[in-house]
């Protein structure tokens, strides 16, 4: 498995674009890999006033073009092997803090339906309990968690507009079972794991 980090520079109108209409990043990066698709995970975080895009993939990416379209000038794109995070990083106890960007939905009547952030009388099961339990599900107890951002977004594909709502989530979380938090960490979590949602990133609490 790698790990990878690319700048965004904001003021290319390409990156305007990609950061408006997903689909466009979503298919820049799938394009960074040769052989077969293997639809990455991917985020876009933003730390002091610059844009980057972490991506998880199961082989090395070529990041030349990609760079060239959308990269900051002077800031080199950086891969590194996750492998040895994943096996000596993770340990049953531990407490991580977390970040993760997704798309909370439930099933109802057949479709999907995007949970709300707080209960509400029309929807008591809420985002917060779709992360506890998503958690649990992957190997990780919820110790701390809450929403820390929203966004609605509006993504073109074909002739289809494709609505995206999706949340970040930041907190503390406990390992229950290496094995499954390990497989989260290579696969996401989540049923939408597309357009930048699903990843989820951990370090250990101070």
């Amino acid at each position: 498995m790698y790990i990878s980090r690319v700048y965004l520079d904001v003021r290319k109108h390409d990156t305007a674009r990609a950061l408006h209409n997903l689909n466009i990043l979503h298919g820049a990066i799938e394009r960074c890999f040769w052989g077969e698709r293997q639809h990455p995970l991917w985020r876009i975080d933003k730390n002091a006033g610059m844009y980057f895009v972490i991506i998880v993939s199961r082989s090395e990416p070529d990041f030349t073009s990609f760079t060239e379209r959308f990269g900051l000038s002077g800031k080199e794109a950086q891969t590194k092997l996750y492998d040895t995070f994943l096996e000596n990083g993770i340990k049953k106890g531990n407490i991580m803090r977390f970040h993760m960007r997704a798309n909370p939905t439930i099933k109802k009547n057949g479709k999907r339906v995007p949970l709300n952030m707080k209960r509400t009388l029309n929807q008591q099961y809420c985002a917060l309990d779709w992360l506890r339990d998503r958690m649990y599900a992957n190997g990780a107890e919820l110790v701390e968690g809450d929403i820390t951002g929203y966004e609605d977004h509006r993504i073109k594909k074909d002739k289809e507009t494709i609505k995206l709502i999706s949340m970040e989530f930041d907190g503390y979380i406990k390992i229950i079972d290496k094995t499954k938090f390990v497989e989260a960490l290579e696969n996401g979590i989540g049923h939408g794991k597309a357009y930048g949602c699903g990843m989820i990133s951990v370090m250990k609490a101070q």
